[in-house]
């Protein structure tokens, strides 16, 4: 019996060196190296969640200097694997940006443009020895299929004009579709094409599409924020769109080849705006 309890005795002093182990280098404080951890939030209103994130760096006592680089993985892959990632650190401090002294505990900053799939990497420096970490951003890139004019049906009637717009395909997302900018600056359209739905009429041969639910960053007096979905979204049936009738169509061939007819409905907190076909004309090349 002694020997057991010996031996479970041992197992807690064990268990307790195991823990005081994880611990050292998780707990501010506690790290005996420099370190600065990267967290990514939504940018929020007026920012374009696709290509935009706020970074926070969150550093530890022990960081005396901070910078940050910001660039697509493929350039800081191709960098790090002709020169070393102890010559990447050097790029980092020399060439990225640097984080106030009196900010290094927090620090927040907000990226933009960032199309493509981008490496957030910062240095972490105290005394002679740098720590890099990292954060990478999945930004949404896009190709122009056509430029064109894109007519509003229901915010018609509420005063907004055509708008000229670029409709374009996702880069990594051959389904997923938006009409740049359309509402506004960082305000578009994302449409999902759906390749087992399709049909063909007197206009040609077309591809059905569903409309998420959106922002379009426009207000409706009192009520609020105004909001763009399909039938089905609202309905909260897909068969609204693939089966009765509501489905937004993308000419894919025949004499609208190009063309697209949005079904979509717009709506505030307190219910229904109105709902029609949105039309968007490519221009003549």
């Amino acid at each position: 019996m002694k020997n057991i309890l010996h031996i479970i005795a041992a197992g807690v002093v064990f268990s307790l060196l195991a823990a005081c182990s994880e611990k050292l280098g998780t707990e501010p404080g506690n790290d005996p190296t420099p370190k600065a951890t990267i967290y990514q939030y939504a940018p929020g209103e007026g920012y374009n969640s696709d290509e935009d994130v706020v970074v926070r760096f969150v550093s530890n006592g022990k960081v005396e200097k901070l910078c940050y680089l910001v660039e697509p993985v493929a350039e800081k892959e191709s960098f790090i694997n002709e020169n070393g990632e102890a010559e990447y650190a050097k790029k980092v401090l020399s060439e990225g940006l640097e984080v106030p002294s009196a900010e290094l505990k927090s620090y927040n900053d907000t990226l933009t443009g960032l199309a493509g799939t981008y490496a957030v990497t910062a240095a972490a420096v105290s005394g002679g020895e740098t720590i890099l970490s990292e954060s990478v951003f999945y930004g949404l890139s896009w190709s122009t299929l056509s430029s064109g004019t894109y007519t509003f049906a229901v915010l018609s009637g509420m005063g907004l004009a055509p708008a000229q717009t670029e409709f374009q395909v996702c880069d990594t997302d051959p389904n997923l579709y938006r009409f740049k900018d359309v509402f506004k600056p960082g305000y578009s359209l994302k449409i999902v094409a759906l390749p087992e739905y399709t049909n063909t009429d007197d206009y040609g041969t077309y591809t059905f599409c569903r409309v998420p639910v959106q922002d379009t960053g426009f207000s409706y007096g009192d009520y609020g924020a105004i909001g763009v979905r399909d039938i089905g979204y609202w309905q909260g049936d897909e068969s609204y769109v693939t089966q009765n009738g509501f489905e937004s169509c993308y000419y894919t061939d025949g004499p609208d080849k190009g063309c697209l007819y949005v079904y979509v409905q717009y709506f505030v907190s307190a219910g229904n705006l109105g709902y029609n076909y949105d039309v968007y004309v490519p221009s003549a090349e």
